[in-house]
This record gives structure tokens, sequence and C-alpha cells, in this order.
């Protein structure tokens, strides 16, 4: 209904909004987190999650680039962490293919 453009991708429960590195969707200001932005672990949520709400207080003006910058990539190395192994390795290549995806708008 807002207007996000969507990708089918079995690996993280079927459809599922088409998002940057930094959870924002195809519509600009539109976040996304947890089970809509793929299904994954809880914790893979949570940190999917911190990584949104920092990505907006950054747009809102709320953090500066550098704070933002610097908190996001301790996000990124954790989330990196939980997408090891056999479990994990099929859902960190369907995230690469969202920002592929991202990438053709």
């Amino acid at each position: 209904m807002a207007g996000c453009k969507f990708s089918y991708l079995p690996a993280l429960g079927g459809w599922v909004p088409v998002h940057d590195e930094d959870m924002e969707s195809s519509p600009q200001g539109i976040y996304v987190a947890g089970d809509l932005a793929g299904i994954e672990e809880a914790s893979t949520a949570m940190e999917e999650g911190r990584l949104a709400g920092l990505s907006a207080a950054e747009a809102l003006g709320y953090l500066s680039p550098e704070v933002a910058e610097t908190r996001k990539i301790e996000v990124r190395e954790r989330l990196a962490a939980l997408r090891i192994g056999s479990f994990g390795d099929g859902r960190a290549m369907a995230k690469k293919e969202l920002l592929r995806a991202r990438c053709k708008k």
C-alpha cells in the first residue's frame, strides 16, 4: 500500500520488500525490520530493528552521520556473525539479492 517494491526470495520466507543495507525500502523514508524484512532468527530481527532505527534517526537529524555510521558498522558486524554457517549462508545470499534488486530500480 505504501508503494514498496517486492522481491520473491524463498530463503527469506517469500515476498519481501526490497531494501538497502540501512533497511530503507524502495520508497524513501520507509524502513523495514523483523519478519517483514525476511524470516530469520529473533536475534537477527532485533539487530535489523536497531539498524532501521539508527538509519531513521540519522535521516531525521537525531544522529550525526558520523555517530550513526559508527553504530551501524557495529550492528552490521553482529548481523554478519549471525548469518554464518549452513543456516545463515542462504539468508545472507538472499539479502545480497535484495541489494541487487534495489539497484535495478
